[in-house]
């Protein structure tokens, strides 16, 4: 029991060292990884020249501000909405092996004769 509790403490330690190193390596460097709590025009110069990336950081700036209306949810012709469902019926199922010849008959192979 003593060796296992041990373990558990190295182990332990360990984690907390590899995560307090981690921690200190991004407060230190926090420069050099920037602001990534909001996307600006600055940011755009900054990111790689390819067409598809610019592209794609402009249509996340255009949505920055985008905002939705859910006041739809509290009106009362959406609460009164019902889902007509489909029933499920049960359909009968297939040949009991897909893959037999058609029309002929299917013998199992005997357990005897494999070796």
């Amino acid at each position: 029991m003593e060796n296992s509790s041990r373990t558990i403490i190295v182990v332990l330690v360990i984690v907390f060292l590899i995560v307090g190193g981690i921690l200190a390596y991004v407060y230190l460097n926090k420069d050099s990884f920037g602001s990534t709590t909001s996307l600006s025009t600055q940011d755009l110069s900054v990111a790689p020249q390819s067409g598809k990336a610019l592209e794609f950081l402009r249509l996340l700036q255009s949505i920055k501000g985008l905002s939705l209306d859910t006041s739809i949810f509290n009106n009362p012709v959406f609460k009164g909405l019902v889902d007509p469902g489909v029933k499920l019926t049960d359909e009968p199922s297939g040949r009991e092996n897909p893959f037999a010849p058609i029309g002929g008959s299917v013998s199992q192979p005997a357990l005897s004769n494999i070796k």
